[in-house]
């Protein structure tokens, strides 16, 4: 997606500083000089003598590059490459930069791929001593890549690196000024190209991607311009270009000025330049210009003079205000040159350790050890001994490279959002970005061709929008929700304790709904859709409901559970029962809303109910639970059990009338078998089942009269005992 992210300066001094950002840790210059800052005490520096830039003559543009441990890879003057043995690569050669030109060479990351990086090359339309390419000095802005799996000068099992031969000198611009810097992307993973035309206020930015460089390039026109244009820097935050501009004849009458740009990391392109100062001289020029690292303000230096003695004075502005040019400080710092043959002060840059180093062209580079401080940037000249009679022109031109996370603040379509039968919702933001947009489905849409088209879908769609910008396509969504009908039974019925409150209502009602409840009084706020209520009787409500489509009632109703004095039940008393009987006992009328609980829950007939039978066959002590959302009780009630002996009926009358229709003999404790003879001796009736006799026989009622009973028991520790007797059936 295309992103504006926001800008967040704490970031900057942390990726100066960062332990994982050593790839630019070692830098080399002009007449084989470098600076090692992996041994950096924030008072000295390793200086370098090593390198293989010719030491005849002062070049200007350089860049070299370290491993994430801050080793040295390789490094470029824009027209050799040399390996970190100080080798000129195999193919290292020709390329079609030029070492007269200010920023000749910028080394970049191939993304995804840490093994492989970009040298762009310009030149600028430089000396014509160093022209390598095909146009003279007007072959403008190529690149090439450098595989380090290659073994170049080393090995296969101990590679020095290469150029691809297929990836050497790829033509993207011809005809360009001397200015080569590259940028991060707005989504903090792609980067920006960026040059400028010669002669001309048109600025090319190419997007590198995972994909490569896309050779398309963004052109926009800002700005005055010069017949070289030196210097190119970007803030660190991205945002701004600061352009440093010659004064010459051609144009005629060409006025020499420093510019502030405004760039847009998300499409590449420059704009709204504002004048910082000017001059109108063609022996003076401004050959450094930086920003501080916090991006607060902006440095330019500015030479007078082609011969000896020079000066050179140090300009400071104010970036963040309306006009930069009115906040103006003037540090003169004196007479330059400890060579009278030698120019003064030339580029600046921001080294790893947060100080602006500037190369003075003599022996020696100065700095500036507080470069965010206004007024008092800490100029020291003559900081470093470089060793040598001559210096250099230019330092070490870098990008530094590290993707981070930054929530994004825009992307290309809207938020999901809801509209109302017939109605219409805008799909897409404007980027600011020349991109080409298809959306689909087309249904319900005025224009599937537009960034910002209007849909009217007739029912809930996800439109999905297929953006192209330069050499990238991406996607994103959005969803129209149409509001076509409104829930069914949205608030449901409720239980509360009497007395008691609660909150009722609709957790996570959309936010474009309201809400106006009827019988308010019991109610904390009757516009919430989650009010609080308290009441002691069912109550139910009446619910208005506006989802800004339509309106519509619901009704809740809360039903109140009563609170139940528990006196009955801890008035329920014990009871008592002979062995082998039970009794009926609890809590003859209990509440419904309560549930209950026996324990033990032995001999109980039914343990979950309030009033139940009893059979203990020892003496027990029962608790009785009871409890409801509401309330929660108990009580206890003891069961005593005795010997009761035995009991005989000598009569019976089995009519039928529920009444002594058994002759059923009540036996204490004990199991029984019982034998029924007519007078006659024979055995009518015979039962092991503790059962009694219903006087029947062979399924007809017997004659009235008297009949011999044989009766065996056996209690529980195995007793026996024999009963015999007469009894008396009467109809």
């Amino acid at each position: 997606m295309l992103k504006h992210i926001l800008s967040v300066s704490f970031l900057i001094i942390f990726l100066l500083k960062s332990n994982a950002q050593f790839e630019h840790n070692i830098w080399y210059f002009g007449r084989g000089l470098g600076l090692d800052f992996n041994l950096d005490t924030d008072t000295t520096l390793e200086v370098l003598t090593n390198g293989n830039f010719d030491n005849t003559f002062i070049i200007e543009g350089a860049s070299a590059i370290c491993d994430e441990n801050g080793n040295l890879l390789f490094y470029t003057n824009g027209v050799n490459v040399w390996d970190s043995t100080h080798s000129l690569m195999p193919l290292g050669d020709t390329l079609y930069g030029g070492w007269h030109s200010a920023m000749s060479a910028i080394i970049t990351p191939v993304i995804g791929n840490p093994n492989k990086h970009y040298i762009f090359t310009i030149d600028g339309r430089s000396c014509s001593s160093d022209n390598i390419g095909p146009k003279d000095e007007f072959d403008g802005l190529s690149y090439s890549i450098v595989d380090m799996t290659l073994p170049g000068n080393g090995s296969i099992g101990s590679p020095l690196g290469d150029i691809e031969p297929l990836n050497k000198n790829v033509n993207l611009v011809d005809s360009t000024a001397e200015k080569l810097t590259a940028i991060m992307h707005a989504n903090n993973i792609d980067y920006w190209i960026i040059t400028r035309k010669h002669n001309s206020n048109n600025f090319y930015a190419f997007l590198v991607t995972e994909n490569g460089v896309c050779p398309t390039p963004v052109i926009s026109s800002a700005g005055f311009y010069g017949s070289g244009g030196r210097l190119l820097v970007p803030s660190y935050d991205g945002n701004a270009l600061i352009s440093g501009e010659s004064a010459s004849t051609s144009p005629p009458g060409y006025v020499g000025r420093v510019q502030l740009y405004d760039f847009d990391r998300s499409c590449g392109i420059v704009s709204n330049a504002k004048t910082i100062t000017t001059f109108n001289s063609t022996t003076s020029y401004y050959s450094g210009i930086a920003f501080s690292p916090n991006d607060s303000l902006i440095y330019a230096f500015r030479r007078t003079g082609f011969s000896a003695p020079f000066t050179s004075t140090l300009y400071q502005y104010k970036r963040f205000v309306p006009n930069p040019s009115s906040t103006q400080l003037t540090l003169n710092l004196g007479t330059w040159g400890q060579y009278p043959d030698f120019l003064s002060s030339k580029a600046t840059r921001l080294g790893p350790d947060g100080k602006v180093y500037i190369a003075n062209t003599d022996s020696f580079l100065s700095t500036l050890t507080d470069p965010n401080n206004y007024g008092n940037p800490g100029f020291v000249a003559h900081t470093i001994n470089l060793n040598r009679v001559k210096g250099t022109y230019e330092l070490n031109n870098r990008f530094v490279y590290q993707p981070i996370a930054i929530p994004e603040s825009q992307k290309f379509a809207k938020s999901d959002t809801i509209i109302c039968p017939g109605d219409s919702a805008s799909l897409g933001n404007d980027v600011g970005c020349l991109v080409t947009v298809s959306w689909t489905p087309t249904s319900g849409l005025n224009d599937p061709n537009s960034n910002n088209p209007k849909a009217s879908p007739a029912s809930t769609t996800t439109y999905i929008a297929e953006i192209q910008y330069l050499c990238t396509t991406w996607y994103d969504s959005i969803t129209v929700e149409v509001n076509d009908s409104h829930p069914i039974d949205l608030f449901k019925d409720t239980l509360i304790c009497q007395n008691d409150s609660t909150i009722i209502g609709l957790q996570n009602a959309p936010s474009n709904y309201t809400f106006s409840w009827s019988s308010g009084s019991t109610l904390n706020s009757p516009s919430s859709p989650t009010p609080t209520t308290y009441l002691t009787d069912t109550t139910t409500y009446f619910i208005t409901i506006d989802d800004q489509c339509q309106v519509w009632q619901d009704t809740m109703t809360i039903y109140t559970i009563p609170l139940y004095t528990t006196d009955e039940l801890h008035n329920i008393g014990d009871a008592s029962i002979c062995l082998g009987d039970s009794v009926e006992h609890g809590w003859l009328n209990a509440p419904t809303h309560f549930s209950y609980l026996w324990t033990p829950d032995s001999k109980v007939s039914n343990n979950l109910s309030p009033y139940t039978y009893l059979s203990p066959e020892t003496t027990t002590t029962y608790k009785l639970f009871t409890q409801n959302q509401c309330q929660v009780d108990s009580t206890s009630l003891t069961v005593l059990v005795g010997s009761c002996g035995t009991y005989i009926p000598n009569t019976f009358s089995p009519n039928g009338d529920s009444q002594n229709d058994i002759f059923q003999p009540k036996v204490s404790g004990a199991d029984f078998t019982i034998t029924i003879y007519d007078r006659y001796g024979n055995v009518i009736y015979f039962s092991e089942n503790n059962e009694g006799w219903d006087g029947t026989f062979n399924g007809e009622l017997a004659n009235n009269g008297i009949y011999l009973y044989h009766i065996k028991t056996k209690d529980l520790s195995s007793k026996i005992e024999f009963f015999t007797g007469n009894i008396f059936l009467a109809k």
